[in-house]
Protein backbone atom coordinates (compact mmCIF):
# COMPACT_ATOMS: atom_id res chain seq x y z
CA UNK A 1 0.00 0.00 0.00
CA UNK A 2 1.33 3.41 -0.99
CA UNK A 3 -1.49 5.72 0.08
CA UNK A 4 -4.96 6.11 1.50
CA UNK A 5 -7.63 8.29 -0.12
CA UNK A 6 -10.30 9.91 2.04
CA UNK A 7 -12.40 12.23 -0.09
CA UNK A 8 -13.86 14.33 2.69
CA UNK A 9 -16.22 14.08 5.63
CA UNK A 10 -13.56 12.96 8.03
CA UNK A 11 -15.65 14.41 10.89
CA UNK A 12 -19.43 14.58 11.33
CA UNK A 13 -19.65 18.13 12.71
CA UNK A 14 -16.17 19.29 11.77
CA UNK A 15 -15.29 19.89 15.41
CA UNK A 16 -11.70 19.69 16.63
CA UNK A 17 -12.48 16.83 19.04
CA UNK A 18 -13.79 14.75 16.15
CA UNK A 19 -10.77 15.43 13.98
CA UNK A 20 -8.46 14.63 16.90
CA UNK A 21 -10.20 11.25 17.09
CA UNK A 22 -9.60 10.68 13.36
CA UNK A 23 -5.92 11.54 13.81
CA UNK A 24 -5.67 9.16 16.79
CA UNK A 25 -7.19 6.35 14.71
CA UNK A 26 -4.89 7.10 11.79
CA UNK A 27 -1.84 7.11 14.06
CA UNK A 28 -2.87 3.83 15.70
CA UNK A 29 -2.98 2.15 12.28
CA UNK A 30 -0.13 4.09 10.62
CA UNK A 31 2.23 5.40 13.33
CA UNK A 32 4.50 8.04 11.81
CA UNK A 33 2.57 7.47 8.54
CA UNK A 34 4.15 4.04 8.16
CA UNK A 35 3.11 0.43 7.80
CA UNK A 36 4.47 -2.12 10.31
CA UNK A 37 7.26 -2.91 7.82
CA UNK A 38 8.37 0.74 7.91
CA UNK A 39 7.09 1.61 4.44
CA UNK A 40 5.63 5.12 4.19
CA UNK A 41 1.89 5.58 3.59
CA UNK A 42 0.76 8.83 1.99
CA UNK A 43 -2.37 10.61 3.15
CA UNK A 44 -4.42 11.68 0.17
CA UNK A 45 -7.09 13.51 2.15
CA UNK A 46 -9.41 16.33 1.20
CA UNK A 47 -12.08 18.04 3.24
CA UNK A 48 -15.81 17.63 2.77
CA UNK A 49 -18.87 19.65 3.61
CA UNK A 50 -18.92 18.27 7.17
CA UNK A 51 -15.52 19.83 7.93
CA UNK A 52 -16.71 23.22 6.67
CA UNK A 53 -20.42 23.29 7.46
CA UNK A 54 -21.03 20.46 9.92
CA UNK A 55 -20.89 22.94 12.78
CA UNK A 56 -24.24 24.30 11.54
CA UNK A 57 -25.99 20.94 11.11
CA UNK A 58 -28.54 19.61 13.55
CA UNK A 59 -31.75 21.39 12.64
CA UNK A 60 -32.22 23.17 15.92
CA UNK A 61 -32.10 26.76 17.09
CA UNK A 62 -28.86 27.70 18.84
CA UNK A 63 -27.85 30.70 20.84
CA UNK A 64 -25.41 33.11 19.22
CA UNK A 65 -22.77 32.05 21.75
CA UNK A 66 -23.22 28.36 20.93
CA UNK A 67 -23.15 29.07 17.19
CA UNK A 68 -20.00 31.18 17.56
CA UNK A 69 -18.31 28.46 19.65
CA UNK A 70 -19.14 25.70 17.14
CA UNK A 71 -17.97 27.79 14.20
CA UNK A 72 -14.72 28.77 15.94
CA UNK A 73 -14.06 25.08 16.70
CA UNK A 74 -14.50 24.05 13.05
CA UNK A 75 -12.35 24.06 9.93
CA UNK A 76 -14.49 26.87 8.50
CA UNK A 77 -12.99 29.36 10.99
CA UNK A 78 -9.45 29.00 9.62
CA UNK A 79 -8.79 26.08 7.25
CA UNK A 80 -4.99 26.42 7.29
CA UNK A 81 -4.68 26.50 11.08
CA UNK A 82 -7.11 23.58 11.42
CA UNK A 83 -5.45 21.39 8.73
CA UNK A 84 -1.93 22.07 10.04
CA UNK A 85 -3.01 21.33 13.61
CA UNK A 86 -4.20 17.85 12.72
CA UNK A 87 -2.35 16.77 9.60
CA UNK A 88 0.92 18.70 10.01
CA UNK A 89 0.79 20.05 6.48
CA UNK A 90 -0.49 23.28 4.97
CA UNK A 91 -4.06 23.56 3.77
CA UNK A 92 -3.74 24.07 0.04
CA UNK A 93 -7.18 24.49 -1.58
CA UNK A 94 -5.99 22.55 -4.64
CA UNK A 95 -2.65 20.78 -4.86
CA UNK A 96 -0.80 17.87 -6.47
CA UNK A 97 0.88 15.02 -4.64
CA UNK A 98 2.93 12.46 -6.50
CA UNK A 99 2.87 8.86 -5.35
CA UNK A 100 4.35 5.77 -7.00
CA UNK A 101 4.83 7.75 -10.22
CA UNK A 102 1.20 8.92 -10.37
CA UNK A 103 -0.17 12.39 -9.77
CA UNK A 104 -3.07 13.00 -7.40
CA UNK A 105 -4.86 16.33 -7.60
CA UNK A 106 -6.34 17.06 -4.18
CA UNK A 107 -9.25 19.48 -4.37
CA UNK A 108 -10.69 20.46 -0.99
CA UNK A 109 -14.38 21.06 -0.43
CA UNK A 110 -15.90 23.94 -2.34
CA UNK A 111 -12.78 24.44 -4.48
CA UNK A 112 -14.09 22.70 -7.63
CA UNK A 113 -15.35 26.06 -8.77
CA UNK A 114 -13.25 28.51 -10.77
CA UNK A 115 -10.19 27.88 -8.58
CA UNK A 116 -10.18 24.15 -9.38
CA UNK A 117 -10.73 24.86 -13.07
CA UNK A 118 -7.88 27.40 -13.14
CA UNK A 119 -5.61 24.93 -11.30
CA UNK A 120 -6.24 22.19 -13.86
CA UNK A 121 -5.52 24.58 -16.71
CA UNK A 122 -2.36 25.90 -15.04
CA UNK A 123 -1.09 22.33 -14.63
CA UNK A 124 -2.26 21.04 -18.00
CA UNK A 125 1.24 20.17 -19.28
CA UNK A 126 1.99 18.27 -16.07
CA UNK A 127 -1.27 16.30 -16.11
CA UNK A 128 -2.11 15.55 -19.74
CA UNK A 129 -0.84 12.51 -21.59
CA UNK A 130 -1.56 8.81 -21.63
CA UNK A 131 -0.70 8.12 -18.02
CA UNK A 132 -3.72 8.54 -15.75
CA UNK A 133 -3.89 11.07 -12.98
CA UNK A 134 -6.34 11.00 -10.10
CA UNK A 135 -8.56 13.93 -9.22
CA UNK A 136 -9.91 13.73 -5.66
CA UNK A 137 -12.76 15.92 -4.46
CA UNK A 138 -15.63 15.43 -2.05
CA UNK A 139 -18.76 16.04 -4.14
CA UNK A 140 -19.38 13.99 -7.25
CA UNK A 141 -18.80 16.03 -10.39
CA UNK A 142 -21.99 17.28 -12.00
CA UNK A 143 -23.58 14.92 -14.49
CA UNK A 144 -21.91 11.80 -13.11
CA UNK A 145 -23.13 9.40 -10.42
CA UNK A 146 -25.37 11.47 -8.15
CA UNK A 147 -28.59 12.56 -9.81
CA UNK A 148 -29.28 15.47 -7.44
CA UNK A 149 -25.98 17.06 -8.40
CA UNK A 150 -26.70 18.01 -11.97
CA UNK A 151 -25.23 20.90 -13.96
CA UNK A 152 -27.27 23.46 -12.01
CA UNK A 153 -25.99 22.23 -8.66
CA UNK A 154 -23.84 24.61 -6.67
CA UNK A 155 -22.49 21.63 -4.68
CA UNK A 156 -21.04 20.10 -7.81
CA UNK A 157 -19.54 23.36 -9.03
CA UNK A 158 -22.31 23.91 -11.55
CA UNK A 159 -20.63 21.50 -13.96
CA UNK A 160 -17.47 23.62 -14.32
CA UNK A 161 -15.10 20.94 -13.00
CA UNK A 162 -16.84 18.25 -15.07
CA UNK A 163 -16.27 20.34 -18.17
CA UNK A 164 -12.64 21.05 -17.23
CA UNK A 165 -11.91 17.38 -16.48
CA UNK A 166 -13.52 16.31 -19.78
CA UNK A 167 -10.51 17.87 -21.52
CA UNK A 168 -8.32 15.25 -19.78
CA UNK A 169 -9.19 11.76 -21.09
CA UNK A 170 -6.61 10.40 -18.64
CA UNK A 171 -8.37 11.78 -15.53
CA UNK A 172 -9.80 9.38 -12.96
CA UNK A 173 -12.10 11.10 -10.45
CA UNK A 174 -12.49 9.85 -6.89
CA UNK A 175 -15.30 11.38 -4.82
CA UNK A 176 -17.29 10.50 -1.76
CA UNK A 177 -20.34 12.68 -1.01
CA UNK A 178 -22.96 9.91 -1.30
CA UNK A 179 -22.66 8.94 2.40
Amino acid sequence: MDGVVIAGDLAERGQREEMANVVDKWNSVFPDNKLPNGRKVARLFVSGNHEFAGWSYGGRVRTKEETDRLLANSMKADPDVYWREFWREPYLPVSIKELAGYKFVLCHYDEWNERGVRFLEAHRAELEGEKPFFFIQHCHPAGTVYSRMDKRSVGAGGGKITEALSRFPNAVVLSWHSH
